[in-house]
C-alpha cells in the first residue's frame, strides 16, 4: 500500500511537471500562461519532494526535502494570488506593483528556509506521516501561506460578478480546482502543522491531482 501511494505521489508531480512545461513553452507572451507555468512547476516540487519526506531516506535528506517542500510551498502561495489577479482578466489597480508584492517576500522566506533554522529544524517519521519540527518562525510560516491561499480565493470569487462567458466558466472551473485540491493541502499539510497533529503527508499532494486536471482541462479551452 505505501509503494502504491508513494507511486501515484510520485506520477502526479510528474504530470504536473510535464503540465509546467507546456505552459512554459506555449505561453507566447501570455503573462497567465507563465504564471500558470510556476504554479504548476512548484506543485510539482512539492509534490515530489513530499514523496521523498514519506520514504524518510535519512535524517539529513529528509531535512533538506522539508526545506524544499517549504520552499515551494511559498511559491505556490505566491504565484496562486498573482495568478488570482490576472486570471482571467487583471485588476488595474495592482498593475505594476505584482511583482514586488507576490515575490519579494518570497525571496526573503527562501533566504530564511534555507540558510537558518527558523522555519525548518527537523522531522519525527511515522508511516506515510510524520511531524515537522519547527523554528521559531514556523508558525508565522505557516500563517502566512493561510493569509496568501485565502487571499487569492477571494479574489476568485470577487472576479465571478464581473465576467460572464467562457471567462466566467473559466474562473469557477479554476475556483473548483484551487479550493478542491487546496483545501485537503491546507489542512493536512499547514494547518496541522500549528496544532502538533501528525497527518498523512502525502494527502495533499495526492488530492492535488485534482488541480492537475481541472487545469489540463482549462488548458485545453485555450487560456
Amino acid at each position: 500500500m505505501k509503494e502504491f501511494l508513494l507511486t501515484a505521489t510520485y506520477l502526479v508531480g510528474l504530470g504536473e511537471l510535464i503540465l509546467a512545461g507546456y505552459f512554459w513553452k506555449t505561453h507566447s507572451g501570455n503573462e497567465i500562461r507563465k504564471v500558470m507555468a510556476f504554479l504548476s512547476l512548484s506543485t510539482a516540487g512539492w509534490t515530489i519532494s513530499n514523496t521523498y519526506v514519506a520514504q524518510f531516506i535519512s535524517e539529513p535528506v529528509v531535512t533538506f526535502e522539508l526545506r524544499v517542500i517549504h520552499f515551494f510551498g511559498i511559491y505556490i502561495v505566491s504565484t496562486l494570488l498573482h495568478l488570482s489577479i490576472i486570471f482571467p482578466f487583471k485588476k488595474r489597480i495592482f498593475d505594476g506593483l505584482h511583482t514586488l508584492l507576490f515575490y519579494v517576500p518570497s525571496i526573503i522566506i527562501s533566504y530564511i528556509i534555507f540558510f537558518t533554522n527558523a522555519i525548518t529544524l527537523g522531522y519525527v517519521p511515522q508511516y506515510l506521516s510524520g511531524k515537522t519540527i519547527g523554528g521559531s518562525l514556523f508558525d508565522l510560516y505557516n500563517i502566512y501561506l493561510t493569509i496568501y491561499y485565502f487571499v487569492a480565493v477571494i479574489i476568485l470569487f470577487t472576479k465571478l460578478k464581473r465576467s460572464d462567458g467562457i471567462n466566467r466558466s473559466n474562473t469557477i472551473l479554476f475556483l473548483y480546482a484551487v479550493l478542491i485540491s487546496g483545501i485537503p493541502a491546507m489542512v493536512f499539510n499547514v494547518w496541522y502543522a500549528l496544532v502538533d497533529q501528525v497527518p498523512s503527508a502525502l494527502v495533499g499532494p495526492l488530492v492535488s491531482s485534482i488541480w492537475l486536471g481541472i487545469t489540463a482541462y482549462i488548458l485545453i479551452r485555450k487560456v
